[in-house]
């Protein structure tokens, strides 16, 4: 007696991977971790085996994923803010030059990810005379750093879903120590596009040189 497999319903299977791209996006950047790719392929093909066999599963994990989604999208338009202003920042501008503006933070930055760079932002200190750029660096660093933590707590809650809380695909995360550390680092971004704006305001020029 041959097997009759469930119809395979792809409209459905097709708008939960158009829904996960911003989760590709995030996961192919430069400062992923180094299984986020391998993540999120493992994730979709759980997922589009759940809805062949379970006619509910699709529409219970696209809500989910929706909502996780609209939190990463939320946190990546800050970064293309941030972005965007410290492009507009670093236009040459005549009066800058000659002047010594110190050693941009971007470089002590450089390559690092998850708590490596989370532990240097915490002990970064910037010059009181620094320009507001290397203020805003810091800023946008910080915020790489949120967008990267929203994806590791989007994928761990999805995978729950596909692959179940026993599974060993699934890792253990803790929840509290999420909250903290992203709240740390959202303190640490506004006060530092604060200091931004001070130090952006002091090297103003009052007005037309002789």
């Amino acid at each position: 007696m041959s097997t009759v497999w469930p119809a395979i319903d792809m409209e459905v299977i097709e708008a939960i991977i158009a829904r996960a791209k911003p989760l590709l996006k995030v996961s192919m950047d430069s400062h992923a971790q180094p299984d986020a790719l391998e993540r999120i392929s493992r994730l979709l093909g759980g997922a589009a085996v759940n809805c062949i066999f379970d006619a509910t599963f699709a529409d219970r994990f696209k809500g989910t994923l929706d909502d996780l989604v609209d939190k990463l999208e939320h946190d990546t338009r800050k970064v293309d803010n941030l972005t965007a202003h410290l492009q507009a920042m670093r236009r040459p501008k005549d009066h800058c030059k000659g002047s010594r503006r110190g050693v941009s933070p971007a470089g002590q930055l450089a390559g690092l990810h998850g708590n490596d760079l989370f532990r240097t932002l915490m002990t970064l200190q910037l010059p009181a005379t620094a320009p507001a750029e290397f203020y805003l660096e810091v800023a946008l660093a910080a915020q790489s750093l949120i967008v990267h933590d929203q994806f590791d707590i989007s994928m761990h809650v999805c995978e729950r879903i596909v692959f179940g809380a026993n599974s060993t695909v699934t890792k253990e995360y803790n929840f509290m120590a999420f909250k903290d550390h992203r709240n740390t680092l959202e303190k640490y971004v506004r006060e530092h596009i604060d200091l931004a704006a001070a130090a952006a305001n002091s090297r103003r020029p009052t007005g037309l040189a002789k």
